[in-house]
């Protein structure tokens, strides 16, 4: 079963627009895209603290 944020990646990897002949987006940029709104709804991780 795929997740809808996998069904999104693929529709924004291969959308193309009318006349095109390459995808809008490259494979990073679609990926990208497609996971930022699944993390939304995650919480934030905690940053690091420094060694200093």
């Amino acid at each position: 079963m795929q997740t809808d944020a996998y069904k999104d990646f693929c529709r924004l990897r291969d959308y193309r627009k009318p006349g095109a002949e390459v995808p809008k987006y490259t494979e990073a940029e679609a990926f990208a895209l497609a996971t930022r709104k699944s993390k939304a709804c995650q919480p934030a991780a905690t940053k690091a603290q420094s060694n200093e």
